[in-house]
């Protein structure tokens, strides 16, 4: 199980990474090249958080909870106009909402359902069927 760093020694590692190589921050705090890289991509929300720090072990930012709502909200859209809407075509939208380098991939996908108390589901039968006009607009439109 991965050690994750409290937000105080986050907090630290922001403050001396500015003045000190990468190198020796990594060494002083036994954390890897990207470890502090992530840390530096999270600077906003961890500087912002001011709940009771010493008694959390980690931050989950708000940005990506409303990704996560906006996700969400998109899905439920789709199936609310009867179009199905596959994990891959999941995981394509989460690249365009999230806009970061994260890998989306099938082990994301079910946490993500999961969380979100969501289920996969086989529609079948003509009268699910998607109408093939609405088919070619949904193409063109959904990843918008």
């Amino acid at each position: 199980m991965p050690n994750r760093l409290m937000l105080e020694t986050k907090r630290k590692i922001l403050g001396e990474v500015t003045n000190t190589p990468r190198k020796d921050v990594c060494t002083k705090y036994s954390v890897n090249k990207s470890t502090v890289s992530r840390i530096l991509k999270q600077t906003e929300g961890i500087k912002g958080f001011n709940g009771n720090a010493k008694h959390r072990k980690y931050i989950v930012l708000k940005q990506v909870k409303d990704q996560d709502a906006l996700l969400v909200e998109w899905i439920e859209k789709l199936l609310e106009r009867g179009i199905p809407v596959s994990g891959t075509f999941i995981m394509a939208k989460a690249r365009l909402i999230y806009d970061s380098d994260k890998s989306f991939t099938s082990g994301w996908l079910q946490k993500f359902l999961k969380g979100n108390n969501l289920t996969s589901r086989h529609i079948n039968g003509e009268e699910k069927s998607v109408d093939t006009d609405l088919l070619l607009e949904w193409k063109r439109t959904v990843l918008d």
